[in-house]
């Protein structure tokens, strides 16, 4: 996932970019939350399934529920981003710094997020976290027990890069 994404944002045309899940969880309706952002400054804007406004029309597994908590708390404690929700499918940036983030992009896989907004707070780009409406579809390919041992492992992986400086200017 995070390698179609990069791709699509260092091919974009526009002076906006917005990248969603394929399953519309997010519906599109929700674009208006994150646009008015845009418009007060700021370059990086994530939805959040999280958030005491997010609307959840339909709701997850309970075990997804309860790693959709968990991940959010290893994030937080790994690479110290302040977000409630790194992983929800709908984000919304500014083309330039979403190509300069973009470009630095190691992870290809679904912690990609977590490493774009790692890189984000590293270059210093204004973000804003906002409440969205948000219905589960079925059909997810993540992979739970495979992939959530390749997200944590993942999140070392963003550590050991700040550590070799790859998230520099």
């Amino acid at each position: 996932k995070g390698g179609a994404v990069r791709s699509g944002v260092l091919n974009a045309k526009y002076e906006n970019i917005l990248f969603m899940d394929s399953d519309l969880a997010t519906p599109l309706e929700e674009l208006h939350k994150l646009s008015s952002y845009l418009q007060q400054g700021y370059d990086i804007i994530i939805a959040s399934r999280n958030l005491p406004n997010s609307n959840i029309l339909t709701k997850q597994p309970k075990y997804r529920q309860l790693a959709g908590k968990t991940f959010p708390l290893l994030v937080r404690l790994l690479s110290g981003l302040p977000y409630k929700d790194t992983q929800c499918g709908f984000k919304l940036m500014k083309a330039g710094p979403g190509k300069e983030i973009f470009k630095r992009l190691t992870i290809l896989r679904f912690a990609f997020d977590v490493e774009m907004l790692f890189i984000v707070k590293r270059l210093g780009y204004k973000t804003a976290e906002v409440p969205v409406t948000w219905i589960d579809q079925s059909g997810s390919t993540v992979h739970f027990f495979r992939d959530s041992w390749r997200m944590l492992k993942d999140l070392f992986t963003i550590r050991i890069n700040y550590w070799k400086g790859k998230y520099n200017r």
